[in-house]
């Protein structure tokens, strides 16, 4: 029985050769095994990667600081999206900080081929996936040259949080701007990011997606609503115009606190004090935004001749000035009256105008005042441009602006001062008067305005779906009527 042992143990030894050929199996074991990971639990692996470096914009209202160099931010333009790594101009969160951190301790124990396979795998993983991203960027940029429609929210989140800055690129370069006026396009884009990062990224509604949502607005009322068309003839809108009113969209915003004009005069703000109380914000905004573009590296309209850039700078400061709600009424009367004056009829059921004299189917501006009116009126419409969203995405806005006055409303408290109309978070809220604000104020105004110029009238007709929506919501409420019902309810009164 000893000898069979010993026998056995002699069987059972391995040589020199046979532990060589034994480790070189392991490593490929190893190797083989991470590979197969890799290709088999994609999702979670790319979930780790991503969720750290993007938050739902929807649920917490706030865009991620941005860390993009303006001078990164200017050598790029979207036909170069598919090729920018996914995560080479962000700085990590403090989530992805501890995945990166975590993954360390995790792997500190496997061996360096390995570590080596793996690393080499996710940057694979995360290579594809920045293809995918910017392929559905590419997507929604295209979109937004030829809808009415534009999701910012999502804009937002597959641009990491630039998407003022990626439709202003779109915009001027597809309508020619650059070409045209030989616009320096680097110091395009450095302007760009610059007045984007002056947006603040806290605010709940006044960001730089509702400056987006505007300037998109605005492009499609002068293109696909034909207000472009209808200034036209009169020889007083060209690409000049066109691109002073989308350069206004964009920074008509531009720096703003979250907080009113009526806040800022009643707590002496600095801004007040320097403007005088009169249009407190707009002011800054369009002064701020044009002290950015007298720095030399920012100034992309420094070969425009000094008429022309008189005329767009003027422009500007009309468009941007009118966004101020304390106008609205003022505003919305010289138009209509302007229209009684021309004999333009109202708008019949089915959506056609009548010229009292005449055939045309819109106005036809008979000077400088009655365009510049007219492109009042779109600013102020593309301003609401939400009321005529998407019913999901008009929902989202009604929050964000809801929270950014309550916000103020609690400063208001705090200081002491009497609560704004609105803003005092323990009664209802812009959410509970969205009836009232459509049938005073956003069809109105819309209506006017397609009253003038009939191809805007998808607008107005996308904005009294969703006054309908309200409608049908207020009554269910009144009613008793809650969950299913209510849905229910809505889309019967829809069809």
């Amino acid at each position: 029985p000893q000898q069979q042992q010993q026998q056995q143990e002699s069987d059972l030894s391995f040589s020199a050769k046979d532990l060589q050929f034994l480790q070189v199996f392991a490593i490929k074991a190893a190797s083989a095994v991470v590979h197969s990971v890799a290709s088999t639990e994609p999702t979670l692996l790319r979930e780790e990667s991503f969720e750290g470096q993007v938050r739902h914009i929807g649920s917490d209202f706030a865009l991620r600081p941005r860390t993009t160099s303006y001078e990164s931010c200017a050598s790029t333009t979207t036909d170069q999206l598919a090729e920018m790594p996914e995560c080479a101009p962000r700085q990590r969160t403090s989530s992805c900080e501890s995945c990166a951190s975590g993954s360390g301790e995790m792997f500190a124990e496997v061996p360096t081929e390995m570590k080596r396979v793996a690393s080499h795998s996710s940057q694979r993983r995360r290579g594809c996936f920045a293809s995918v991203r910017a392929s559905n960027q590419l997507d929604l940029l295209s979109q937004a040259r030829s809808n009415w429609h534009l999701d910012v929210l999502e804009l937002a989140e597959i641009t990491d949080s630039k998407p003022l800055s990626s439709l202003f690129d779109v915009f001027f370069r597809e309508l020619g701007f650059v070409e045209e006026f030989a616009l320096d396009h680097k110091a395009m884009m450095r302007f760009a990011c610059s007045i984007e990062g002056g947006y603040h990224y806290s605010n709940p509604y006044h960001n730089s997606m509702h400056a987006a949502s505007v300037m998109h607005s605005m492009h499609a009322l002068l293109g696909l609503g034909g207000i472009a068309s209808a200034l036209e003839p009169s020889g007083g809108f060209g690409d000049l115009e066109r691109m002073a009113c989308l350069l206004a969209a964009a920074v008509h915003d531009y720096d703003h606190l979250g907080l009113t004009n009526g806040f800022l005069v009643n707590t002496g703000h600095e801004r007040a004090v320097l403007y005088n109380d009169q249009h407190v914000n707009e002011h800054h905004h369009i002064a701020s935004a044009f002290r950015e573009l007298t720095r030399s590296e920012n100034n992309f309209l420094a070969g425009l001749p000094r008429s022309s850039f008189g005329r767009l700078r003027s422009l500007a400061i009309d468009l941007v000035l009118s966004t101020d709600m304390a106008d609205h009424k003022a505003l919305l009367t010289s138009f209509t009256n302007c229209l009684d004056e021309m004999n333009v009829d109202i708008l019949a059921p089915s959506g056609s105008v009548s010229m009292g004299t005449g055939t045309t189917s819109m106005i036809s501006p008979a000077g400088e005042g009655d365009s510049r009116l007219l492109l009042k009126m779109a600013m102020k419409c593309a301003d609401l441009g939400h009321v005529a969203a998407e019913w999901d995405s008009h929902l989202l806005w009604v929050d964000r602006l809801e929270a950014e006055f309550f916000a103020q409303g609690d400063q208001e408290q705090a200081l002491g001062m009497p609560i704004s109309f609105l803003m005092d978070r323990n009664k209802p809220g812009p959410s509970s008067d969205q009836v009232g604000f459509f049938d005073f104020c956003a069809l109105p105004l819309l209506g006017a305005l397609a009253r003038a110029v009939p191809g805007t009238k998808a607008m107005s007709e996308a904005a009294c779906a969703n006054r309908e929506r309200w409608k049908a919501l207020e009554e269910s409420a009144n009613t008793g009527v809650t969950g299913d019902q209510d849905e229910k309810d809505i889309e019967k009164h829809e069809n």
